[in-house]
């Protein structure tokens, strides 16, 4: 039906526009629904101006370029085989890099900046015309964040970097575009100055796209992908009698997938309609889950604070690789029950490193999750997760090939007794009182530091 249909450029300076060279080719009498498919728009080199149209479109375009992309309309999500594996149909766009070497890319050359939040600091820059980014009284930023990396920038380079970004805007024809009217911008870093650390980029205006991937090519001709971003957080409702088909779902329905920025999501009450997925980036990100069962991601950098909402909620961590055909697991679970503590050993890792601790919270009830940095280097954990109102953290290790590539997976139980307990606070000691279940087996008596009787 015309799926991953591709038009492709000369490698001049063009533009290239999806929906116009359907109607030129005909493509419509040939039963390609353009609409509703996935395509592919490369620009193949030059300073293009790619467009899509309205189904699922990838933009691509190159590093040494400056580009305008619009991915236009797309439809909510999309699943190639009717099967019930669904997923965003977001527009993205990809950016090609010549390197000769994985270990010579380079994630600085990157500088990605989401418009929304430039005018989430001053209404009056959407209205701020591009040619005048580098001269306008009305601009005001005070921060950026880098979206490829979930950092701030260097607000010294911005007047020089604005300065570019209006030049090559002048030169693509879009010098009049309002800056509102844009998603983003991708500075591309082409080279810095020995002397003041200045940056000379070129750089891709984007409009209507959700999601960055970089694309580095060896010199044989072999691709890799070192590094993809969301540039707004995605998100969508499976309609009708659609529903996903993974068994571990938890018979969600809804999907929300998060950026590098810090970002926060309240699908509680009356914003609650379904179950929902939650996937989040780098960010110091806080959700608060739907009425119904959830799944939350717990991987991605940062600080995650998730409160499940109602419903049973999960918590799940993909760390594939640690299962092998022989029936061997790479992983080690233990649980104090005396200090509600779980530990998470990598067992295949020379003298079997700890990847994760999961501590009961006993004044609030609820539950803290902290990697180390083998959880967080080889397995992309969360620097901490505060988690309340999620009952079980699902780890998946991999599929077992014996019993039908069923998923092999760990499940720590966090809906154990977990009751908050109670401190009372005099001028020469607090008393730390258990929950009523456990009649106050456990109860504590502290003395401040100064010289003092505690007599129990």
């Amino acid at each position: 039906g015309g799926w991953n249909l591709q038009a492709k450029g000369t490698g001049e300076s063009e533009t290239l526009d999806l929906a116009s060279i359907a109607q030129e080719q005909g493509l419509a009498d040939m039963g390609i629904d353009i609409d509703s498919i996935y395509t592919r728009i490369y620009g193949a080199g030059g300073n293009d101006k790619l467009y899509g149209a309205g189904g699922m479109d990838s933009l691509r375009v190159h590093f040494d370029d400056s580009n305008f992309v619009d991915g236009r309309s797309n439809p909510a999500y999309a699943s190639l085989y009717s099967d019930g594996n669904f997923f965003s149909a977001h527009d993205r766009y990809a950016i090609y890099e010549d390197v000769t070497s994985r270990e010579e890319w380079y994630q600085g050359n990157y500088v990605l900046i989401g418009v929304d939040a430039i005018v989430a600091q001053s209404a009056g820059n959407a209205d701020v015309a591009l040619k005048d980014l580098a001269t306008s009284d009305v601009l005001k930023i005070d921060s950026i964040v880098n979206l490829m990396s979930g950092e701030l920038e260097d607000m010294s380079q911005l007047p020089s970097l604005l300065s570019q970004v209006a030049e090559k805007a002048v030169s693509l024809g879009i010098g009049d575009m309002l800056l509102g009217d844009l998603t983003s911008l991708m500075m591309k870093v082409q080279s810095v100055s020995l002397e003041d650390q200045s940056r000379t980029v070129e750089v891709d205006f984007i409009k209507d796209i959700d999601m960055v991937s970089v694309i580095g090519v060896l010199a044989d001709g072999s691709e890799f992908t070192p590094a993809q971003a969301f540039i707004n957080p995605v998100e969508y409702t499976l309609a009708g009698e659609d529903n996903f088909s993974n068994p571990y779902s938890l018979g969600v329905r809804g999907s929300y997938q998060g950026t590098n920025a810090s970002d926060q999501v309240d699908r509680s009450g009356e914003n609650s309609g379904v179950g929902y997925y939650f996937g989040m980036g780098d960010g110091d990100d806080v959700v608060v889950g739907t009425d119904y069962d959830d799944v939350i991601n717990l991987q991605g950098g940062g600080t995650k604070t998730i409160d499940g909402g109602l419903g049973t909620d999960a918590a799940d961590i993909n760390i594939i690789g640690m299962w092998d055909d022989g029936g061997g697991s790479g992983l080690n679970v233990q649980f104090d029950e005396q200090t509600g503590t779980y530990t998470v050993f990598d067992s295949f890792a020379d003298n079997m490193k700890l990847i994760l601790t999961v501590s009961a919270d006993t004044q609030t009830g609820g539950w803290t999750a902290e990697s180390t940095s083998h959880g967080k280097e080889q397995f992309n954990l969360a620097d901490k997760a505060n988690l309340t109102n999620v009952e079980s953290i699902r780890i998946f290790m991999g599929v077992d090939p014996e019993k039908n590539n069923e998923p092999v997976l760990r499940t720590l139980d966090l809906s154990v007794d977990n009751e908050p307990w109670t401190t009372i606070e005099t001028d020469t000691y607090s008393l730390d009182l258990p929950p009523a279940s456990l009649g106050g087996w456990n109860l504590q008596a502290k003395g401040t530091g100064e010289s003092e009787t505690l007599d129990l």
